[in-house]
Order: structure tokens, then sequence, then C-alpha cells
């Protein structure tokens, strides 16, 4: 599907327009500024707007098409190339704000290419910012009078909001999983909680290649950055940095949250084994007892009307006796 947003530069009004736009050969002049979003896509969707720029690299294209080329889960890390004609920028934006129990998340492609006055946004995917932004668009036509270089700020930015409720929902099960280690551990615990370092290190990964793609743009990497916008995306760094550090918290506190696991779960196994050895203490001199007693030997006793009663009240002593003595040592 094409989404087609255009505004005079520095208006605040903003027009939504359609495929019929890029269809008509009398094309805006220079005083527009366009935004164009193809959210998945179909085949001819594609050669209308890559006939209608006219002038993106093969290799460029290569790098668009690659979700649909290699599959769902197939992104190209994020990155950033300046041509002569215009600047090509990749993120990896989520699929949506969420994280599952495992602890894993989706996520998508967003290509952007930006010339002097056209913004292209190219998915396969939902992308978290993107339909936010176009709502804000909508309300504010004036964000698109600022410029390309403005509207691809914002869907960066956007984009790196998307996070907030994913690290805050694995902050939230960090805690959990910390109670349920202390009063109920189980092995499940210690499965939910290498999969949650799985999945924040791949979010740290793609995190830290958004932060270097971010700082190209700061460096001044492109020449179609304005100033102003330089500063903003100063501020999805600075947003990115503090992310960053906040998942290396949480992968601090998944490691030791491990140790824990294991120094309870040791803790568990040795009160077992010293149940289980008071248990033996006490067996073993009542075994030893009617082991002497059941060997086919005369005894002095087996003649004696009392004595089959002897032998098991003296069961009853060692074992009452052998209770209360493990408790008074506090070894039960």
């Amino acid at each position: 599907m094409i989404h087609v947003f255009l505004a005079k530069k520095g208006g605040n009004d903003c027009a939504i327009a359609s495929r019929a736009l890029l269809e008509d050969p009398e094309r805006p002049d220079q005083s527009w500024v366009i935004w164009i979003d193809l959210d998945h896509p179909t085949e001819e969707e594609e050669e209308l707007a890559l006939q209608w720029l006219g002038f993106l690299h093969p290799l460029t294209v290569e790098d668009i098409r690659m979700p649909k080329r290699r599959g769902d889960t197939a992104t190209h890390l994020p990155k950033v190339e300046d041509f002569e004609e215009y600047t090509f920028v990749v993120t990896n934006p989520l699929r949506e704000a969420n994280i599952s129990d495992s602890g894993s998340f989706r996520l998508s492609q967003l290509s952007c290419v930006l010339t002097d006055r056209v913004l292209l946004t190219w998915h396969y995917h939902p992308v978290v910012g993107v339909d936010a932004l176009k709502m804000q668009v909508t309300r504010h036509g004036a964000m698109v009078g600022r410029g390309p270089d403005h509207l691809l700020q914002k869907v960066i930015d956007e984009s790196v909001e998307g996070y907030i409720p994913v690290i805050d929902k694995i902050e939230d099960d960090l805690d959990n999983l910390e109670e349920t280690i202390f009063h109920r551990p189980e092995p499940r615990t210690l499965e939910r909680l290498m999969s949650y370092k799985r999945g924040i290190q791949n979010l740290r990964r793609t995190m830290q290649h958004e932060r270097d793609t971010v700082s190209r743009l700061i460096r001044g990497e492109s020449r179609r950055i304005s100033e102003t916008d330089t500063t903003q995306f100063r501020d999805v760094h600075d947003h990115l940095l503090r992310y960053l550090e906040v998942l290396e918290t949480n992968r601090e506190m998944i490691s030791d949250l491990v140790q824990i696991y294991l120094a309870c779960d040791s803790q568990r196994l040795n009160e077992v084994m010293r149940v289980l050895t008071g248990l033996s203490t006490i067996v073993l001199p009542m075994g030893l007892i009617t082991g002497i007693y059941g060997m086919n030997v005369k005894m002095p006793e087996t003649e004696w009307d009392y004595g089959y009663p002897m032998v098991l009240l003296m069961l009853g002593v060692i074992a009452v006796g052998g209770y209360f003595f493990l408790r008074w040592r506090k070894w039960l």
C-alpha cells in the first residue's frame, strides 16, 4: 500500500494523496515536500515508486528488498550510505512494542531514502512509530512542511521510542522472576532467564547498530540533514545510550539471578539431603537391632514372654530419642 503526504516547504497544511500522484507525469515542483510510505508494497507498487524516483542504485534496491528475498525474519543491519542524489538509511524497529514471555521479539527493516524534497520509507512489516507518525502528520501538517530531513528524524525517533515498552516489560518480568526464584524456583525459571538473556543480547546488538547509524547522521555525513535536525538526532542518540545502559544493567541482573537460582537450588538440595540423612540416622540403629534379632540363632530374649514387646519398645525409644536429639541440634 502506498501512502503519500505532501506540503509546501515551510507550510502549515498537509495534503494526503494516493498512488495517483506517482502515476501523474506532471510532478509537483520543488516547493513541495513529499513523504511516500510503502507499507508491504506489491510488485507493481514497488516498480511504480522506483520509476518515480528513477535514481536508486541497484545495491540500494537489493538492500531494501532483502526481507522479501530472504524470508520473513531476514533484515539488513542498520546503516547509512550517502549517494550523490540521495541518502540511504536502514533501521531495525520493532514490529510491535511487546516482548513474549520467552524473551523473544520480532524486528522489521525500515528502509529510508532521503532526497532534498522527498522522504521514501519502505517496509514489508508493521513498524512501531511509522503509524504513530502518520497520525501526527494528519493532525500537525507543519511537520511535513519542515522538510524531509525533519520527517526522517521523526521516523527514527518514533521507532526508538518503541523500545520503551519492551524495556519496561523486561524489567517487570525480571522482578517477578526474582521473587519466583526466592519462593518457588523451578527448572522453567532458569530456562526463562536464559531466554531473556538471549533476547537482551539481540536487542542490545540491534540498538548498538542503531546508535552507530544515528552517530553518523550527527557527524554530518549527509549534507541533507540540517543543523536543526542534527540537534534533534543528538536527542535520539542520547535515548539510545540510555536504553543501552538499562539493557546492560538488566543483562547483569540476569547473570546475578542465575547465580542466585543455582545457590537456592543447591540450598534446597542440601535441605533434602539433611532430612534424608536424619532419617537414615534414626533408622540405622533400628535396622541393626532388627537384624540381630532376625538371625536364626537362639537368644535369651526369645524365651522371655515380654521379649518381643521389649524389642518394639527399644525401637520406639531409639526412634523418638534420635528424632528429638536431631531437633535439639537443629539438624532437622
